[in-house]
Order: structure tokens, then sequence, then C-alpha cells
């Protein structure tokens, strides 16, 4: 899945995701469970390559190195039974949690 739109797995393949995807993810299709990696922080790319029996994803911030310059950059993960129509509210609900005053 990527973003709101689950897409088929391909063996063998590199996807670019949209700009701005809200997560990416797999469901396994034997019990319905959902795995997803929600950038909280936007990210300049997000790429998953797959092969046969395996996915690599890459989540590429901006330079962090600069001299002077504080960054902090936060992703999430999700593993359950939540639908794809859902992660998108359980995503909201942990970006409210973030901005929270501590």
């Amino acid at each position: 899945m990527n973003g709101k739109a689950p897409t088929a797995f391909s063996a063998e393949k590199e996807l670019s995701f949209a700009e701005n995807a809200e997560f990416f993810g797999t469901i396994d299709q034997r019990n319905g469970e959902t795995f997803a990696i929600m950038p909280l922080t936007p990210p300049l790319k997000t790429q998953l390559k797959t092969q046969r029996h395996s996915g690599f994803f890459r989540i590429r911030y901006p330079d962090f190195t600069v001299a002077g310059c504080a960054a902090h950059y936060r992703t999430a993960y999700y593993f359950g039974k939540e639908s794809t129509a859902n992660l998108g509210a359980l995503l909201k609900v942990v970006n409210k949690r973030l901005e929270e005053p501590k």
C-alpha cells in the first residue's frame, strides 16, 4: 500500500512513492495483518525495491550534517489488524500527540 491506495506486490521491481505519501506498508494476505511505515517528518524521497520474497525500503531526509542546524527526523510504524482506511486516522492521532506540550 502506498498512502491510501493499495498496490499489488511484484517481485524484482523498484518503486518511488508519490511525494508526501502518508504511509506505506504491506498486508499479509494469510492473516490480514498490516505493517506500515509512517514518516512523521516529511522525507525528501521514499522508495521500495522488491525481490522474490522480500522488500527493501528507503527513506531519505534532508541533510542533517549542516553545521549549526539541529534536526529531528521521526518515523513511526504500525503492526496489527488495522485497515488501510483507518491508518490515515491513526497517523493523525500520532501527529497530534507529538504536537502536545510535554
